[in-house]
């Protein structure tokens, strides 16, 4: 009797899940339970043997129905992961830069045949007025000459005088910053290994440890003018014309003296016209082309329960857990200005940062999914996750990132139970 009530006790559903290693007695003593009491012994009461024989498959029953028929299982398969954003910003070197004019500063230079209101040496490229010793006493000069006949037209005497100007643009750019975002999408492949602990007819709990690696990248690539420069050339040209007052100029060419004889004539101008001609146009401009590289290898780990539940061929899952990151990144921006001058161009100066880092971050998730069973221990599930997980910042140079690690996945997997 004390025997019987060993067994019922070793065969207890609570007693096996917190004793697996329980079992080994209990087959021990059901052993010795059938060498040692045999049915119908002499000294014995038949009917305890039959009643220990008749309880024992009942046992067995119960002890198949509770223990999992399997208690490992394995998945393999991949997944899409889109794990969040990566923010990238940038500040252009360039505009900071002290870059040269390309044409110098503007002019304008006039020629030297003064103001209408004094009398001054007037030099111009078809003759000369210069005043004299009367100038200051009645405004006339005979210190005056000419080259062409053309220039006497009736009682006028015309002379003519060329400048040049350049009118010189120059507009630059303040701080520029370049702002780039993306999601990071990638394939990984998905390891996941469940331990099952307690199973029922359509229900069973299992621990999982799980695995995901993806790889990501992240390149941008932008172009800014930073400096505009432009130069304007421009010929002007200068018409004086003296009043002859009824002097009948010697013929051209002519060259008076300063100290005579010769005609007088007024030593200013009584009239001036002057206008301006676009002889050329020039252009350039300092232009700078930023490029942000962005890489990292993200390693997730998970630690998580399972539950699973419905019918002997189709079944649904929900999983949660915390999750273990590891991410390996590195980053890296160029920057190289060059000159467009007159349609030619040119390298004029780069730049260059880079930085990389490890960084390790915590995180939990939640999964569901379905399953379909091809055989008894062979399965396909299909699942979609998120995952909730740190971010990490970096600075380097003149840029900085910011990674975000939480997003979802979705994927299939091929199922072992063993």
């Amino acid at each position: 009797m004390y025997l019987y009530h060993f067994l019922l006790n070793s065969m207890s559903t609570r007693h096996l899940m917190k004793n697996p290693a329980s079992t080994c007695p209990f087959v021990f003593g059901l052993a010795w339970c059938f060498v040692s009491v045999p049915i119908g012994s002499a000294g014995e009461d038949p009917e305890i043997g039959k009643n220990v024989l008749s309880k024992a498959p009942i046992a067995n029953a119960q002890l198949e129905q509770e223990q999992p028929s399997h208690r490992w299982r394995l998945s393999l398969g991949a997944a899409y992961r889109s794990i969040g954003d990566v923010h990238f910003v940038s500040e252009f070197r360039a505009p900071s830069l002290h870059l040269p004019s390309l044409f110098g500063d503007g002019f304008r230079r006039v020629p030297a045949i003064g103001d209408l209101s004094s009398p001054v040496d007037r030099e111009y490229s078809d003759g000369y007025v210069r005043p004299d010793a009367g100038t200051p006493a009645d405004g006339t000069t005979g210190y005056w000459g000419y080259q062409n006949a053309s220039q006497v037209n009736g009682d006028s005497l015309n002379f003519n005088a060329s400048g040049s100007q350049r009118i010189v643009s120059n507009q630059t750019e303040g701080v520029l910053n370049q702002l780039s975002g993306e999601e990071l999408d990638s394939w990984s492949p998905v390891i996941q290994l469940d331990y099952v602990v307690i199973e029922r007819e359509a229900f069973s709990v299992a621990a999982r440890v799980g695995f995901m690696y993806s790889v990501h990248d992240f390149s941008t690539l932008s172009s800014r003018a930073v400096a505009l420069q432009g130069a304007e050339d421009f010929r002007l040209d200068f018409s004086d014309s003296y009043d002859l007052q009824g002097v009948i100029p010697p013929l051209a060419p002519y060259e008076g003296s300063s100290i005579g004889p010769g005609p007088l004539i007024d030593a200013s101008p009584t009239t001036r016209s002057h206008s301006s001609s676009l002889i050329q146009t020039q252009r350039g401009e300092y232009a700078s082309t930023l490029r942000q590289d962005f890489d990292m290898k993200l390693a997730t780990l998970s630690d998580g329960v399972v539950i699973e539940f419905g019918g002997d061929r189709l079944t649904g899952f929900l999983s949660a857990g915390v999750t273990l990151n590891i991410a390996d990144w590195s980053a890296e921006t160029g920057e190289q200005v060059t000159l467009t001058e007159n349609g030619t161009r040119r390298d004029y100066r780069r730049w260059k940062d880079s930085a990389a880092g490890t960084e390790l971050g915590l995180g939990v998730y939640a999964e569901a999914g379905t399953a379909v069973a091809l055989t008894d221990r062979i399965s396909i599930a299909g699942f979609g996750r998120y995952d909730w997980a740190d971010s990490f910042d970096a600075k380097f140079g003149r840029s900085q990132i910011h990674v975000d690690l939480g997003g979802w996945s979705a994927g299939v997997t091929l199922r072992v139970d063993f």
